[in-house]
């Protein structure tokens, strides 16, 4: 399985970041992609721009959905990797991943990881 680069990127990407009432959102951050996830710089809607310098995030790369993982990039990197062997999140659809029954027991992997991968640099 191909896994994120060590070292945390420097090349601005384009990245699906959600659904509005417009259609597909997108946006232009430093970023990288390995499929199902794009870990990139954490983003503020508000002000249309990066949130934090060094500040990570990652992403569902079909829907366009946060997973609720922000931190150092060696942090989103390690839950990303960890999380990737899910079949639950290669789904391409929002609505697929809220009918599956494993649902609950990914999000209590998630949050496992999490806290497992916490020294790397987790950020609440």
């Amino acid at each position: 399985m191909k896994t994120f680069p060590t070292n945390s990127p420097r090349k601005k990407i384009k990245i699906r970041w959600g659904t509005h009432e417009n259609g597909d959102y997108y946006i232009h951050t430093t970023g990288v992609e390995v499929t199902p996830f794009v870990i990139h710089l954490k983003w503020d809607a508000k002000k249309n721009a990066p949130q934090k310098k060094g500040l990570w995030a990652v992403t569902h790369l079909f829907t366009g959905k946060g997973i609720g993982v922000y931190g150092s990039y060696k942090f989103c990197k390690a839950v990303a990797e960890d999380i990737m062997d899910e079949p639950l999140v290669w789904l391409p659809c929002e609505s697929m991943w809220r009918d599956n029954p494993d649902v609950g027991r990914v999000g209590a992997k998630l949050q496992r990881l999490k806290e497992e991968h916490e020294r790397l640099g987790r950020w609440w």
